[in-house]
């Protein structure tokens, strides 16, 4: 009894709680962050929630970051799945980002402020791409991603035999600015990207695919004769795929049939300081549970409220949805 309680206290002094099972762990998702820097013109947004939003994005983000380290036990890893970044291409001299204050050195010290690691795909704002038009190049953007955020454009997490996928759903032919497909309201990940995932795969280790946009939004039979057509097809190949998240419409939905795995959509961070969820992964079954998952409130862009000081449970629900959340 006095071993175990002296366990505790050293896990405490260390910032890090015991977990109730040695064999689960815990990671946070988050999403559509839309941090838009100090160089953002505010504000031309598609409507007045987004208007609204946007101004708030940073420091949303900044109090989801503050939830997050409170949460106990302490998650192992987070995850942002794109439009991490909000538009923030105001020059195309590399040297500019070093010199000037963007949004890049928003998120870099934001983030930075976890208490564990977190890792990132990247969304359609995160690019700077207009179809025949000028655009910012995908090398451009990478090199400011792995300079700034460590961050390759797609790459893949393998922790305590999970494997979690970070594809990027803007590296096909929908999202080749000069190419006679493009189209960026379209996913599409190209034939390398496919290769890889599949690889991913392949081996059985159990794994979570995360990518900006969602299935139903991504081109089908974009690479038609090859061995990997599309993305939907290489994900049904494999048991090993567990579970699918995404952002991009910045609403909370399941979609538990429609693909051969549980597909989640989530609320964005830009619109609500509780749109996070907490899963836990069980790799020697291969199994997950979402703690918090009836916090999202299904079809809008808000959360209830909960605590984390153990059990993940209501505080407190919000009012009816009138738009904006808080």
């Amino acid at each position: 009894m006095q071993r175990a309680l002296l366990l505790v206290l050293v896990a405490a002094a260390c910032g890090s709680s015991p977990s109730v099972d040695p064999n689960k762990f815990r990671v946070v998702f988050i999403t559509d962050t839309h941090v838009p820097g100090p160089e953002y013109v505010c504000c031309t947004e598609s409507n007045a929630n987004d208007n609204d939003s946007i101004q708030k994005s940073t420091d949303r983000l900044r109090e989801v970051v503050r939830r997050i380290n409170a949460i106990v036990p302490r998650p192992d890893l987070v995850f942002v799945m794109g439009d991490v970044t909000h538009n923030p291409y105001h020059s195309q001299d590399r040297a500019h980002y070093d010199t000037a204050h963007t949004a890049f050195q928003d998120v870099q010290d934001i983030l930075g402020g976890l208490a564990m690691p977190y890792h990132l795909a990247l969304g359609n704002h995160d690019y700077g791409i207009d179809c025949n038009n000028e655009y910012v190049s995908h090398d451009f953007t990478a090199g400011l991603f792995r300079d700034f955020l460590s961050t390759e454009p797609y790459h893949a997490v393998d922790w305590k035999g999970w494997r979690f996928i970070l594809g990027n759903s803007q590296l096909g032919p929908t999202w080749d600015a000069t190419g006679p497909l493009c189209n960026t309201e379209v996913a599409s990940y190209g034939t390398d990207q496919l290769a890889w995932i599949e690889a991913q795969l392949a081996d059985g280790t159990p794994a979570t695919f995360m990518s900006h946009y969602p299935l139903f939004a991504t081109k089908q039979n974009e690479d038609p004769t090859g061995p990997n057509p599309d993305l939907m097809t290489v994900l049904a190949r494999h048991p090993s795929m567990k579970v699918a998240f995404a952002g991009h419409l910045h609403l909370f939905l399941d979609m538990l049939s429609q693909y051969s795995v549980p597909v989640y959509l989530m609320g964005g961070t830009r619109y609500d300081e509780d749109n996070f969820w907490v899963v836990e992964f069980d790799p020697p079954h291969g199994t997950f549970e979402i703690l918090d998952h009836d916090k999202g409130r299904h079809g809008t862009t808000c959360a209830d409220t909960w605590s984390y000081d153990g059990t993940p449970q209501l505080v407190t629900p919000q009012p009816a949805e009138d738009g904006s959340c808080n």
